[in-house]
């Protein structure tokens, strides 16, 4: 064990030396990269003003170039550019301005230089108004895309450092168990050859026995025998191992490993999914139920109100037939008894002739205006009742 661990130290050094070049490598590449950035956007920077420069000397000496040299008529070479016809939205010179065509009333001309500053003045505002808003626009989108393309280099090599750290772990922990069960296995190997010499030493010694053999070999035969006797009697002995503890096909399978966990997640994924949407349903029905009862108890409500008035209303028409039922109200004129279906066609005790007779001289205004009313319904002396109003 102590000389395949001694055998092995050498490796883990490499392994650690080769992990640390590799975990660093990418952290040298962004350093060189972020230094060759900034060394790339000076020169960048200083060809720019160099260009700005060049472009202001230009720019100066052009004017000047214009200032000194003038530019002569086409149709009148001699005579130099002092007008602008604005109808044809070309210079002239005096000769055209005055005796040519554009001397007609339909022509309208300026002055060279009136018309230069005013154009001038109309391009720059055209300029300041909507060019220099697109330029600053186009530099803003420009230095969003670059920063954007910055952050995704980054991003990648962050990710790649990352990968690149679990890859090595992983390679790390597979080294480390093949080397666990290597170890074990060296460890017997090394017991098995060891015994498989011992078997070789002996048998060579067994072979070298012979029948004229010379004085040396059978005095060293002798000599050893007690030592070979041990020999064969502790290998003969010796339990030989068949069976190792250790499984070629056990290693720690992590890709596997994060593969299943990866569709598990997916799996959970889509069901808590699925999950939310049916939330979301149960939410919406829920919303949607809880409207409907909203309107329903608004409406009963309103239903309840209406009935109310409607009640209300049929109270005051009853009680305006009741009053109205009041007026016709019938009673009978001789016994004072109320008009009833028991009682309108009943006979009238006090219509009678000897009652009649008895009240003709106490109640005579009553009986007078009882002949004015009765006809053949009720006479006097009938038995029948006959129904006037209350009074």
């Amino acid at each position: 064990m102590t000389k395949s661990k001694r055998t092995l130290e050498p490796l883990y050094s490499k392994l650690y030396f080769f992990t640390f070049v590799v975990l660093n490598f990418d952290i040298f590449k962004i350093a060189a990269t972020k230094k060759e950035k900034d060394k790339k956007h000076k020169n960048d920077k200083k060809k720019k003003e160099n260009v700005e420069e060049k472009e202001s000397k230009n720019k100066t000496k052009s004017e000047e170039t214009t200032s000194t040299t003038t530019i002569n008529c086409d149709e009148h070479p001699n005579e130099a550019l002092t007008m602008y016809c604005l109808s044809c939205q070309q210079c002239i010179c005096n000769i055209c301005y005055e005796k040519g065509r554009h001397s007609r009333v339909n022509h309208i001309s300026k002055n060279l230089k009136q018309m230069y500053q005013e154009y001038g003045y109309e391009l720059k505002t055209m300029i300041d108004s909507s060019i220099i808003p697109q330029k600053e626009c186009v530099e803003n989108q420009i230095n969003k895309i670059t920063q954007m393309i910055h952050q995704l280099q980054a991003n990648r090599l962050r990710i790649e450092l990352t990968t690149h750290r679990e890859f090595d772990g992983i390679m790390g922990r597979l080294k480390d168990e093949e080397n666990k069960k290597l170890s074990i296995l060296h460890a017997n190997l090394e017991n098995l050859r060891q015994i498989l010499k011992d078997i070789h030493n002996l048998v060579q010694a067994a072979n070298q026995v012979q029948s004229d053999s010379d004085s040396f070999a059978m005095i060293h035969l002798l000599k050893n025998y007690p030592h070979y006797h041990q020999t064969v009697s502790i290998l003969s002995n010796k339990i030989i191992t068949k069976s190792y503890d250790v499984d070629v096909s056990d290693f720690p399978e992590e890709v596997e490993a994060r593969r299943e966990m990866l569709a598990n997640y997916n799996s959970l994924l889509f069901k808590t999914e699925i999950k939310d949407k049916f939330i979301d349903f149960l939410l919406s029905e829920r919303k949607r139920l809880s409207n409907v009862i909203n309107k329903q108890n608004k409406n009963f409500s309103d239903l309840e109100n209406i009935s109310q008035q409607e009640i209300k209303r049929w109270m005051e028409l009853t009680d305006k037939f009741a009053q109205s039922l009041k007026a016709f109200k019938l009673k009978c004129a001789y016994c004072n008894v109320p008009i009833s279906q028991s009682s309108v066609n009943s006979f009238c005790e006090m219509n009678t002739d000897k009652i009649i007779l008895k009240h003709e001289e106490s109640d005579s205004e009553e009986r007078i205006d009882l002949n004015e009313t009765q006809n053949n319904f009720g006479l006097k002396g009938s038995s029948l009742h006959y129904f006037i109003p209350f009074s």
